[in-house]
Protein backbone atom coordinates (compact mmCIF):
# COMPACT_ATOMS: atom_id res chain seq x y z
CA UNK A 1 0.00 0.00 0.00
CA UNK A 2 2.65 2.11 1.06
CA UNK A 3 4.20 1.70 -2.71
CA UNK A 4 1.87 2.69 -4.55
CA UNK A 5 0.70 5.88 -2.66
CA UNK A 6 4.59 6.83 -3.06
CA UNK A 7 3.85 6.32 -6.78
CA UNK A 8 0.62 8.44 -6.67
CA UNK A 9 2.50 11.55 -4.88
CA UNK A 10 5.47 11.25 -7.60
CA UNK A 11 3.04 11.60 -10.13
CA UNK A 12 1.16 14.44 -8.48
CA UNK A 13 4.72 15.86 -8.13
CA UNK A 14 5.70 15.66 -11.46
CA UNK A 15 2.33 17.09 -12.92
CA UNK A 16 3.11 20.33 -10.87
CA UNK A 17 6.86 20.56 -11.70
CA UNK A 18 5.55 20.26 -15.45
CA UNK A 19 2.38 22.34 -14.91
CA UNK A 20 4.81 24.75 -13.04
CA UNK A 21 7.33 24.79 -16.12
CA UNK A 22 4.90 25.17 -18.92
CA UNK A 23 3.24 27.87 -16.86
CA UNK A 24 6.42 30.11 -16.11
CA UNK A 25 7.80 29.29 -19.56
CA UNK A 26 4.89 30.41 -21.19
CA UNK A 27 2.65 33.35 -20.46
CA UNK A 28 3.98 33.75 -16.47
CA UNK A 29 7.13 34.96 -17.11
CA UNK A 30 6.46 37.48 -19.49
CA UNK A 31 4.50 39.53 -16.76
CA UNK A 32 6.89 38.94 -14.87
CA UNK A 33 10.30 39.71 -15.80
CA UNK A 34 9.34 43.22 -17.51
CA UNK A 35 8.70 44.43 -13.87
CA UNK A 36 12.27 43.23 -12.75
CA UNK A 37 14.63 43.17 -16.28
CA UNK A 38 14.86 45.67 -18.82
CA UNK A 39 16.12 42.28 -20.80
CA UNK A 40 14.14 41.95 -23.77
CA UNK A 41 14.86 38.64 -23.53
CA UNK A 42 16.05 37.91 -27.15
CA UNK A 43 19.27 36.69 -28.02
CA UNK A 44 20.05 39.90 -30.41
CA UNK A 45 19.35 43.38 -29.55
CA UNK A 46 17.10 45.01 -31.36
CA UNK A 47 18.18 46.67 -34.89
CA UNK A 48 19.02 50.15 -35.54
CA UNK A 49 15.85 52.21 -36.72
CA UNK A 50 15.27 54.56 -39.59
CA UNK A 51 12.24 56.42 -41.49
CA UNK A 52 9.98 53.90 -42.90
CA UNK A 53 10.51 55.71 -46.35
CA UNK A 54 14.60 54.97 -46.49
CA UNK A 55 13.12 50.98 -46.23
CA UNK A 56 10.18 51.05 -49.11
CA UNK A 57 10.92 48.81 -52.11
CA UNK A 58 11.18 49.88 -55.76
CA UNK A 59 7.16 50.00 -55.94
CA UNK A 60 6.33 51.06 -52.74
CA UNK A 61 4.10 54.55 -53.09
CA UNK A 62 3.16 57.27 -50.19
CA UNK A 63 0.34 58.93 -49.30
CA UNK A 64 -0.07 61.73 -46.60
CA UNK A 65 -3.79 60.96 -44.49
CA UNK A 66 -4.64 63.61 -41.82
CA UNK A 67 -1.29 63.82 -41.36
CA UNK A 68 -0.07 60.12 -41.18
CA UNK A 69 2.13 58.78 -44.22
CA UNK A 70 0.46 55.33 -45.18
CA UNK A 71 3.07 53.12 -47.36
CA UNK A 72 0.97 51.28 -50.09
CA UNK A 73 1.35 49.21 -53.06
CA UNK A 74 -0.43 49.14 -56.35
CA UNK A 75 -1.14 47.05 -59.26
CA UNK A 76 -3.15 47.54 -62.92
CA UNK A 77 -4.16 44.83 -65.28
CA UNK A 78 -1.01 43.68 -67.40
CA UNK A 79 -0.49 45.09 -70.59
CA UNK A 80 1.35 42.96 -74.03
CA UNK A 81 3.97 45.33 -72.60
CA UNK A 82 4.19 44.55 -68.90
CA UNK A 83 2.17 45.81 -66.14
CA UNK A 84 0.31 48.94 -67.07
CA UNK A 85 1.47 51.74 -64.83
CA UNK A 86 -1.40 54.00 -63.78
CA UNK A 87 -3.16 54.77 -67.14
CA UNK A 88 -6.79 52.81 -67.07
CA UNK A 89 -8.97 52.49 -69.78
CA UNK A 90 -12.95 53.54 -69.81
CA UNK A 91 -13.80 50.13 -69.33
CA UNK A 92 -11.60 49.34 -66.25
CA UNK A 93 -12.67 52.54 -64.83
CA UNK A 94 -16.38 51.52 -64.47
CA UNK A 95 -14.70 47.90 -61.97
CA UNK A 96 -14.68 48.86 -58.12
CA UNK A 97 -11.07 48.65 -57.22
CA UNK A 98 -9.48 45.99 -54.67
CA UNK A 99 -8.79 46.63 -51.54
CA UNK A 100 -6.45 44.21 -49.19
CA UNK A 101 -6.25 44.89 -45.55
CA UNK A 102 -3.87 42.56 -43.83
CA UNK A 103 -3.87 41.09 -40.25
CA UNK A 104 -2.30 42.05 -36.67
CA UNK A 105 1.53 42.11 -37.41
CA UNK A 106 1.15 41.82 -41.16
CA UNK A 107 1.79 43.98 -44.00
CA UNK A 108 1.82 45.06 -48.12
CA UNK A 109 3.82 41.70 -48.32
CA UNK A 110 1.42 39.27 -47.06
CA UNK A 111 -0.20 39.96 -50.59
CA UNK A 112 2.62 39.90 -52.50
CA UNK A 113 1.76 36.75 -54.66
CA UNK A 114 -2.16 38.23 -54.94
CA UNK A 115 -1.95 41.73 -56.06
CA UNK A 116 -1.10 41.35 -59.63
CA UNK A 117 -2.49 38.35 -60.29
CA UNK A 118 -5.48 39.57 -59.11
CA UNK A 119 -5.18 42.99 -61.04
CA UNK A 120 -4.32 40.53 -64.32
CA UNK A 121 -7.34 37.55 -64.07
CA UNK A 122 -9.74 40.59 -63.15
CA UNK A 123 -8.96 43.89 -64.82
CA UNK A 124 -9.12 45.82 -61.98
CA UNK A 125 -7.11 47.91 -60.07
CA UNK A 126 -5.53 46.29 -56.36
CA UNK A 127 -4.45 48.06 -53.76
CA UNK A 128 -2.75 46.76 -50.32
CA UNK A 129 -1.62 49.37 -47.61
CA UNK A 130 0.25 48.98 -44.21
CA UNK A 131 -2.04 50.14 -41.79
CA UNK A 132 -0.04 51.53 -38.70
CA UNK A 133 1.35 50.71 -36.69
CA UNK A 134 2.63 47.63 -38.76
CA UNK A 135 4.79 47.45 -42.00
CA UNK A 136 6.34 50.89 -43.31
CA UNK A 137 3.24 53.59 -42.34
CA UNK A 138 3.92 55.86 -39.97
CA UNK A 139 3.67 55.46 -35.86
CA UNK A 140 1.70 58.18 -34.57
CA UNK A 141 2.78 58.83 -31.02
CA UNK A 142 -0.09 61.83 -30.23
CA UNK A 143 -2.97 62.53 -32.10
CA UNK A 144 -6.37 64.96 -31.20
CA UNK A 145 -3.86 68.10 -29.91
CA UNK A 146 -5.44 71.52 -31.49
CA UNK A 147 -3.51 72.45 -34.94
CA UNK A 148 -2.83 69.13 -35.36
CA UNK A 149 -4.12 67.07 -38.74
CA UNK A 150 -4.31 63.58 -36.87
CA UNK A 151 -7.71 63.99 -34.76
CA UNK A 152 -8.20 60.65 -34.10
CA UNK A 153 -6.38 57.59 -32.61
CA UNK A 154 -5.53 55.70 -36.12
CA UNK A 155 -5.04 52.05 -34.10
CA UNK A 156 -8.25 50.67 -33.51
CA UNK A 157 -10.14 49.09 -36.69
CA UNK A 158 -11.96 52.35 -36.64
CA UNK A 159 -9.23 54.61 -37.27
CA UNK A 160 -7.66 52.15 -39.57
CA UNK A 161 -10.98 52.19 -41.71
CA UNK A 162 -10.86 56.40 -41.82
CA UNK A 163 -7.29 56.61 -43.19
CA UNK A 164 -8.11 53.59 -45.93
CA UNK A 165 -11.18 55.80 -46.95
CA UNK A 166 -8.59 58.79 -46.94
CA UNK A 167 -6.25 56.88 -48.94
CA UNK A 168 -9.26 55.89 -51.35
CA UNK A 169 -9.77 59.46 -52.13
CA UNK A 170 -6.36 60.77 -52.47
CA UNK A 171 -6.45 57.75 -55.58
CA UNK A 172 -9.50 58.76 -56.42
CA UNK A 173 -11.32 55.25 -55.96
CA UNK A 174 -14.96 55.85 -56.04
CA UNK A 175 -16.15 51.87 -55.31
CA UNK A 176 -14.02 49.05 -54.15
CA UNK A 177 -14.40 45.39 -53.15
CA UNK A 178 -12.70 45.53 -49.59
CA UNK A 179 -10.80 42.12 -48.73
CA UNK A 180 -9.78 41.95 -45.09
CA UNK A 181 -7.92 39.08 -43.34
CA UNK A 182 -7.54 38.37 -39.78
CA UNK A 183 -8.20 41.66 -37.55
CA UNK A 184 -7.92 43.33 -41.51
CA UNK A 185 -11.45 41.89 -41.24
CA UNK A 186 -12.69 44.33 -38.87
CA UNK A 187 -11.05 47.35 -41.20
CA UNK A 188 -13.44 46.22 -43.50
CA UNK A 189 -16.37 45.93 -41.75
CA UNK A 190 -15.99 49.24 -40.66
CA UNK A 191 -15.01 50.99 -43.68
CA UNK A 192 -18.42 49.73 -44.75
CA UNK A 193 -20.35 51.58 -42.44
CA UNK A 194 -17.96 54.45 -42.76
CA UNK A 195 -19.06 54.57 -46.40
CA UNK A 196 -21.75 51.78 -47.37
CA UNK A 197 -22.09 53.34 -50.54
CA UNK A 198 -18.25 52.73 -51.74
CA UNK A 199 -17.93 49.24 -50.82
CA UNK A 200 -19.46 47.32 -53.36
CA UNK A 201 -18.12 43.61 -51.61
CA UNK A 202 -16.70 42.74 -48.73
CA UNK A 203 -14.11 39.62 -48.97
CA UNK A 204 -13.21 37.89 -45.45
CA UNK A 205 -10.33 35.27 -45.45
CA UNK A 206 -9.88 33.94 -41.56
CA UNK A 207 -11.67 36.30 -40.33
CA UNK A 208 -11.18 37.95 -36.15
CA UNK A 209 -14.71 38.91 -36.34
CA UNK A 210 -16.79 39.13 -33.45
CA UNK A 211 -20.33 37.11 -34.35
CA UNK A 212 -22.95 36.07 -31.29
CA UNK A 213 -22.56 36.25 -27.04
CA UNK A 214 -22.18 32.56 -26.83
CA UNK A 215 -19.02 32.39 -29.30
CA UNK A 216 -17.31 35.36 -27.97
CA UNK A 217 -13.67 35.53 -26.23
CA UNK A 218 -14.88 35.67 -22.77
CA UNK A 219 -17.43 32.89 -23.06
CA UNK A 220 -14.59 30.64 -24.32
CA UNK A 221 -11.83 31.62 -22.77
CA UNK A 222 -10.84 29.46 -19.45
CA UNK A 223 -9.37 31.22 -16.06
CA UNK A 224 -6.46 31.08 -17.15
CA UNK A 225 -6.37 33.08 -20.30
CA UNK A 226 -8.89 35.74 -19.29
CA UNK A 227 -6.15 36.26 -16.34
CA UNK A 228 -3.44 36.81 -18.18
CA UNK A 229 -5.69 39.02 -20.32
CA UNK A 230 -6.29 41.23 -17.63
CA UNK A 231 -2.85 41.04 -16.29
CA UNK A 232 -1.25 41.96 -19.98
CA UNK A 233 -3.52 45.05 -19.98
CA UNK A 234 -2.01 46.30 -16.84
CA UNK A 235 1.80 46.13 -17.96
CA UNK A 236 0.69 48.03 -21.41
CA UNK A 237 -1.23 50.88 -19.61
CA UNK A 238 2.75 51.82 -18.37
CA UNK A 239 4.98 53.38 -20.54
CA UNK A 240 8.03 51.45 -19.18
CA UNK A 241 6.81 48.03 -18.14
CA UNK A 242 4.96 47.78 -21.48
CA UNK A 243 7.72 48.89 -23.77
CA UNK A 244 9.81 46.07 -21.93
CA UNK A 245 6.63 43.57 -22.92
CA UNK A 246 5.95 44.50 -26.60
CA UNK A 247 10.04 43.97 -27.29
CA UNK A 248 10.41 41.04 -25.24
CA UNK A 249 7.07 39.54 -27.41
CA UNK A 250 7.78 41.12 -30.73
CA UNK A 251 12.04 40.07 -30.47
CA UNK A 252 11.21 36.55 -29.41
CA UNK A 253 9.30 36.31 -32.13
CA UNK A 254 11.33 38.26 -34.84
CA UNK A 255 14.15 35.26 -33.61
CA UNK A 256 11.99 32.85 -34.77
CA UNK A 257 11.12 34.28 -38.09
CA UNK A 258 14.85 34.87 -38.77
CA UNK A 259 15.24 30.76 -37.90
CA UNK A 260 12.72 30.22 -40.69
CA UNK A 261 10.20 29.13 -37.73
CA UNK A 262 7.30 31.06 -39.50
CA UNK A 263 3.92 28.83 -38.66
CA UNK A 264 3.43 29.44 -42.53
CA UNK A 265 4.13 26.11 -43.84
CA UNK A 266 4.10 22.62 -43.05
CA UNK A 267 7.41 22.05 -44.06
CA UNK A 268 9.54 25.38 -43.27
CA UNK A 269 12.81 23.21 -43.86
CA UNK A 270 13.45 25.63 -46.99
CA UNK A 271 11.87 29.01 -46.63
CA UNK A 272 13.36 31.67 -48.94
CA UNK A 273 15.51 34.14 -47.11
CA UNK A 274 13.97 36.87 -48.94
CA UNK A 275 10.50 36.10 -47.14
CA UNK A 276 12.37 36.18 -43.69
CA UNK A 277 13.61 38.99 -44.63
CA UNK A 278 10.60 40.73 -45.89
CA UNK A 279 9.06 39.63 -42.83
CA UNK A 280 11.38 41.13 -40.75
CA UNK A 281 11.40 44.15 -42.70
CA UNK A 282 9.18 46.56 -40.18
CA UNK A 283 11.37 46.25 -37.24
CA UNK A 284 13.45 48.17 -38.98
CA UNK A 285 11.20 50.82 -38.99
CA UNK A 286 11.54 54.08 -36.74
CA UNK A 287 9.20 54.10 -32.86
CA UNK A 288 7.62 50.25 -34.15
CA UNK A 289 7.86 49.62 -30.30
CA UNK A 290 6.31 52.51 -29.29
CA UNK A 291 3.63 52.56 -32.29
CA UNK A 292 3.00 48.66 -31.46
CA UNK A 293 2.52 49.20 -28.01
CA UNK A 294 -0.27 52.29 -28.32
CA UNK A 295 -1.93 50.19 -30.69
CA UNK A 296 -2.12 47.04 -28.35
CA UNK A 297 -3.63 49.77 -25.28
CA UNK A 298 -6.43 50.74 -28.48
CA UNK A 299 -7.25 46.76 -28.75
CA UNK A 300 -10.43 46.06 -27.34
CA UNK A 301 -12.88 43.01 -27.88
CA UNK A 302 -15.38 44.67 -30.49
CA UNK A 303 -19.04 44.46 -29.83
CA UNK A 304 -20.75 42.20 -32.92
CA UNK A 305 -21.76 44.13 -35.87
CA UNK A 306 -24.92 44.37 -37.11
CA UNK A 307 -24.70 41.69 -40.26
CA UNK A 308 -28.57 42.08 -41.33
CA UNK A 309 -27.81 45.38 -42.53
CA UNK A 310 -25.16 44.56 -44.81
CA UNK A 311 -26.49 44.99 -48.45
CA UNK A 312 -22.79 43.93 -49.91
CA UNK A 313 -22.05 40.55 -51.74
CA UNK A 314 -19.42 38.84 -48.92
CA UNK A 315 -17.22 36.11 -49.45
CA UNK A 316 -16.09 34.12 -46.15
CA UNK A 317 -12.70 31.88 -46.31
CA UNK A 318 -11.38 30.17 -43.15
CA UNK A 319 -10.11 26.95 -41.80
CA UNK A 320 -8.25 28.32 -39.17
CA UNK A 321 -8.57 26.27 -36.00
CA UNK A 322 -10.42 28.17 -33.09
CA UNK A 323 -11.55 30.66 -35.90
CA UNK A 324 -13.37 28.22 -38.09
CA UNK A 325 -15.88 27.36 -35.74
CA UNK A 326 -16.57 31.56 -35.69
CA UNK A 327 -16.35 31.59 -39.42
CA UNK A 328 -19.18 29.27 -39.63
CA UNK A 329 -21.17 30.78 -37.44
CA UNK A 330 -20.90 34.08 -38.59
CA UNK A 331 -21.71 32.41 -42.26
CA UNK A 332 -25.18 31.78 -40.90
CA UNK A 333 -25.23 35.13 -39.50
CA UNK A 334 -24.74 36.59 -43.16
CA UNK A 335 -26.84 33.64 -44.90
CA UNK A 336 -29.71 35.35 -43.03
CA UNK A 337 -29.63 38.89 -44.27
CA UNK A 338 -32.41 40.82 -46.49
CA UNK A 339 -30.01 41.69 -48.73
CA UNK A 340 -27.09 40.44 -50.53
CA UNK A 341 -25.17 36.76 -51.50
CA UNK A 342 -23.09 34.97 -49.24
CA UNK A 343 -19.97 32.15 -50.23
CA UNK A 344 -18.67 30.64 -47.48
CA UNK A 345 -15.37 28.23 -48.25
CA UNK A 346 -13.54 26.30 -46.06
CA UNK A 347 -9.72 26.11 -47.23
CA UNK A 348 -9.55 22.28 -46.89
CA UNK A 349 -5.64 21.37 -45.07
CA UNK A 350 -5.23 25.49 -44.90
CA UNK A 351 -4.02 27.60 -42.21
CA UNK A 352 -4.43 31.09 -40.71
CA UNK A 353 -2.68 32.70 -43.74
CA UNK A 354 -3.68 31.33 -46.88
CA UNK A 355 -2.15 33.88 -48.70
CA UNK A 356 1.59 31.95 -47.65
CA UNK A 357 0.01 28.75 -47.57
CA UNK A 358 -1.95 28.67 -50.56
CA UNK A 359 -1.91 31.86 -52.77
CA UNK A 360 -3.41 30.14 -55.97
CA UNK A 361 -6.22 28.69 -54.79
CA UNK A 362 -6.91 32.07 -53.05
CA UNK A 363 -6.43 34.20 -55.53
CA UNK A 364 -9.02 31.77 -57.93
CA UNK A 365 -11.86 32.43 -54.95
CA UNK A 366 -10.79 36.11 -55.11
CA UNK A 367 -11.14 36.35 -59.21
CA UNK A 368 -14.76 34.67 -59.19
CA UNK A 369 -15.91 36.89 -56.26
CA UNK A 370 -14.60 40.27 -57.50
CA UNK A 371 -15.72 39.55 -61.21
CA UNK A 372 -19.07 39.53 -59.59
CA UNK A 373 -19.01 42.58 -57.71
CA UNK A 374 -21.34 45.58 -58.99
CA UNK A 375 -19.83 47.91 -60.48
CA UNK A 376 -21.77 50.76 -58.90
CA UNK A 377 -21.35 50.53 -55.57
CA UNK A 378 -24.52 52.30 -54.43
CA UNK A 379 -26.81 49.84 -56.38
CA UNK A 380 -25.10 46.99 -54.39
CA UNK A 381 -28.25 44.59 -53.00
CA UNK A 382 -30.31 48.23 -52.77
CA UNK A 383 -33.75 48.32 -54.14
CA UNK A 384 -35.51 46.31 -56.73
CA UNK A 385 -32.98 46.10 -60.04
CA UNK A 386 -30.45 43.84 -60.11
CA UNK A 387 -26.92 45.25 -60.19
CA UNK A 388 -25.04 44.72 -62.96
CA UNK A 389 -21.74 42.82 -63.44
CA UNK A 390 -18.26 44.15 -64.23
CA UNK A 391 -17.74 43.22 -68.12
CA UNK A 392 -16.54 45.33 -71.29
CA UNK A 393 -18.54 47.68 -72.53
CA UNK A 394 -19.97 46.90 -76.00
CA UNK A 395 -18.69 49.86 -78.29
CA UNK A 396 -20.75 51.75 -79.62
CA UNK A 397 -21.84 51.13 -83.45
CA UNK A 398 -23.84 52.85 -86.02
CA UNK A 399 -26.21 50.79 -87.73
CA UNK A 400 -26.43 53.12 -90.51
CA UNK A 401 -30.26 54.11 -89.79
CA UNK A 402 -31.32 56.80 -91.75
CA UNK A 403 -31.40 59.86 -90.31
CA UNK A 404 -35.37 60.42 -90.54
CA UNK A 405 -36.20 56.89 -88.70
CA UNK A 406 -33.49 58.38 -85.71
CA UNK A 407 -35.89 61.37 -85.79
CA UNK A 408 -39.29 59.75 -85.37
CA UNK A 409 -37.72 57.31 -82.65
CA UNK A 410 -36.91 60.36 -80.90
CA UNK A 411 -40.08 62.42 -81.29
CA UNK A 412 -41.65 58.85 -79.89
CA UNK A 413 -39.98 59.11 -76.76
CA UNK A 414 -40.76 62.87 -76.15
CA UNK A 415 -43.97 61.92 -76.38
CA UNK A 416 -43.81 59.50 -74.07
CA UNK A 417 -42.47 61.06 -71.42
CA UNK A 418 -44.54 63.83 -72.10
CA UNK A 419 -47.83 61.59 -71.74
CA UNK A 420 -46.32 59.87 -68.39
CA UNK A 421 -45.67 63.06 -66.72
CA UNK A 422 -49.43 64.38 -67.75
CA UNK A 423 -50.78 61.38 -66.49
CA UNK A 424 -49.79 62.07 -63.01
CA UNK A 425 -52.53 64.66 -60.71
CA UNK A 426 -50.63 67.20 -58.98
CA UNK A 427 -51.28 68.10 -55.07
CA UNK A 428 -49.89 70.89 -53.08
CA UNK A 429 -48.78 70.01 -49.70
CA UNK A 430 -49.20 72.56 -47.29
CA UNK A 431 -46.63 75.41 -47.32
CA UNK A 432 -47.09 76.50 -43.58
CA UNK A 433 -46.62 73.02 -41.96
CA UNK A 434 -44.15 73.13 -39.46
CA UNK A 435 -42.58 70.15 -37.23
CA UNK A 436 -39.91 69.97 -34.89
CA UNK A 437 -36.60 68.52 -35.37
CA UNK A 438 -35.07 68.58 -31.69
CA UNK A 439 -33.96 64.58 -30.22
CA UNK A 440 -35.84 63.20 -28.35
CA UNK A 441 -33.75 61.34 -24.96
CA UNK A 442 -34.74 58.01 -23.89
CA UNK A 443 -35.32 56.82 -19.90
CA UNK A 444 -33.37 54.15 -18.81
CA UNK A 445 -36.53 51.52 -19.03
CA UNK A 446 -36.44 52.44 -22.42
CA UNK A 447 -39.90 54.02 -23.11
CA UNK A 448 -39.49 57.81 -24.59
CA UNK A 449 -40.17 61.10 -22.41
CA UNK A 450 -43.38 62.63 -22.81
CA UNK A 451 -42.13 65.67 -25.65
CA UNK A 452 -45.16 65.88 -27.60
CA UNK A 453 -47.43 69.07 -26.94
CA UNK A 454 -50.91 69.38 -27.21
CA UNK A 455 -52.61 69.08 -31.33
CA UNK A 456 -48.46 68.49 -32.11
CA UNK A 457 -49.87 65.36 -33.87
CA UNK A 458 -46.35 64.63 -35.31
CA UNK A 459 -44.35 64.18 -32.70
CA UNK A 460 -47.35 61.64 -31.44
CA UNK A 461 -47.03 59.12 -35.00
CA UNK A 462 -43.37 60.05 -34.62
CA UNK A 463 -42.64 58.54 -30.81
CA UNK A 464 -45.09 55.21 -31.42
CA UNK A 465 -43.16 54.23 -34.40
CA UNK A 466 -39.64 54.70 -33.31
CA UNK A 467 -41.00 52.88 -29.85
CA UNK A 468 -41.43 50.08 -31.42
CA UNK A 469 -38.24 49.94 -33.66
CA UNK A 470 -35.85 50.74 -30.34
CA UNK A 471 -38.16 47.62 -28.81
CA UNK A 472 -37.15 45.53 -31.70
CA UNK A 473 -33.79 46.64 -32.04
CA UNK A 474 -33.03 45.77 -27.67
CA UNK A 475 -34.83 42.56 -28.31
CA UNK A 476 -32.20 41.31 -31.31
CA UNK A 477 -29.21 42.59 -28.95
CA UNK A 478 -28.39 45.36 -31.39
CA UNK A 479 -28.45 47.98 -28.78
CA UNK A 480 -26.55 46.63 -25.45
CA UNK A 481 -27.71 47.63 -22.50
CA UNK A 482 -26.09 50.70 -20.55
CA UNK A 483 -26.25 52.56 -23.86
CA UNK A 484 -27.35 55.75 -24.54
CA UNK A 485 -29.92 56.25 -26.89
CA UNK A 486 -31.06 59.58 -29.06
CA UNK A 487 -33.76 59.50 -32.22
CA UNK A 488 -33.36 62.44 -34.56
CA UNK A 489 -36.01 62.36 -37.90
CA UNK A 490 -35.58 64.52 -41.34
CA UNK A 491 -38.54 65.68 -43.28
CA UNK A 492 -37.78 64.26 -46.87
CA UNK A 493 -40.49 66.29 -48.47
CA UNK A 494 -44.02 66.28 -49.84
CA UNK A 495 -45.62 63.55 -52.28
CA UNK A 496 -47.34 66.21 -54.74
CA UNK A 497 -47.81 64.00 -57.35
CA UNK A 498 -49.56 60.77 -57.98
CA UNK A 499 -50.76 58.40 -60.85
CA UNK A 500 -54.43 58.46 -60.88
CA UNK A 501 -56.08 54.71 -60.81
CA UNK A 502 -53.48 53.26 -57.63
CA UNK A 503 -52.53 52.97 -54.45
CA UNK A 504 -50.19 55.34 -54.63
CA UNK A 505 -53.47 57.98 -54.80
CA UNK A 506 -53.86 57.77 -51.01
CA UNK A 507 -50.11 59.21 -50.30
CA UNK A 508 -51.31 62.51 -52.00
CA UNK A 509 -50.37 65.56 -50.22
CA UNK A 510 -48.59 63.44 -47.64
CA UNK A 511 -45.45 64.67 -46.10
CA UNK A 512 -42.83 61.69 -45.62
CA UNK A 513 -40.26 61.60 -42.55
CA UNK A 514 -37.47 59.19 -42.29
CA UNK A 515 -36.28 58.68 -38.74
CA UNK A 516 -32.37 57.32 -37.50
CA UNK A 517 -31.88 55.95 -33.73
CA UNK A 518 -28.58 56.49 -32.44
CA UNK A 519 -26.87 54.74 -29.49
CA UNK A 520 -23.67 55.57 -27.46
CA UNK A 521 -21.87 53.12 -25.37
CA UNK A 522 -18.54 53.33 -23.71
CA UNK A 523 -16.36 52.64 -26.62
CA UNK A 524 -18.43 52.79 -29.93
CA UNK A 525 -21.28 54.40 -31.32
CA UNK A 526 -23.33 53.06 -34.17
CA UNK A 527 -25.52 54.64 -36.16
CA UNK A 528 -28.87 52.75 -37.16
CA UNK A 529 -31.23 53.83 -40.10
CA UNK A 530 -34.38 52.34 -40.18
CA UNK A 531 -35.91 52.67 -43.63
CA UNK A 532 -40.12 52.87 -42.26
CA UNK A 533 -41.60 55.79 -43.71
CA UNK A 534 -44.29 57.82 -41.53
CA UNK A 535 -46.86 59.62 -44.32
CA UNK A 536 -48.58 62.54 -41.91
CA UNK A 537 -52.18 64.24 -43.27
CA UNK A 538 -52.89 67.94 -42.27
CA UNK A 539 -56.06 66.39 -40.52
CA UNK A 540 -53.71 64.94 -37.62
CA UNK A 541 -53.27 61.33 -38.56
CA UNK A 542 -50.56 59.70 -39.76
CA UNK A 543 -50.53 56.45 -42.15
CA UNK A 544 -47.62 53.85 -43.05
CA UNK A 545 -47.50 51.22 -46.14
CA UNK A 546 -46.46 48.06 -43.69
CA UNK A 547 -46.26 47.64 -40.52
CA UNK A 548 -42.42 46.10 -40.12
CA UNK A 549 -39.25 47.85 -39.42
CA UNK A 550 -36.61 47.09 -41.49
CA UNK A 551 -32.60 48.23 -41.08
Amino acid sequence: MSGRRSKQRALVGSLLEQARREVWSGWLSDLVLPLVSEDAGSQAPPPPTQPPRELADADSEFAEVDGVSLHFKQCWPSTGEGPASGASSAAQQQRPAVLLIHGFNGSVFNWRDTMQAVADETGCRVIAFDRPPFGLADRPLSWGQPGQPLQYNPYPPAGSARLAAGLLDALGVQSVVAVGHSAGALVGMELTQLQPRRVAGLGFVAPALPTTPENSFTRRANLGQQLRFLLTRGLLADDTLGLRYVRRQILRRRDEVAAGKMGLHADESEVPQDVIEGYLKPLQAMDWDRGALLNLRAFSIPPAYDYASLAQPVLLGSNDGALSQNARVLSKLLEQRPHGSMQFVELQGVGHVPMDECPQQLNRLLVDFVRQAPCDAGRSGWGDQKPKTCREPKPFRDTGRPAMVRALLLLAAVLAVAGAAHAYEIYDCDPDFTYNTSSYPVLPNGDFKEVSKKGNWINIAFDNAVKAATWRLKQKHIIPSGCKVWTTRKRYGCYDSVKPGTKGKQLAGLYVFKYRIKYACPKTVRNYSILQNIYTRRDGSFWSPTHGFYW
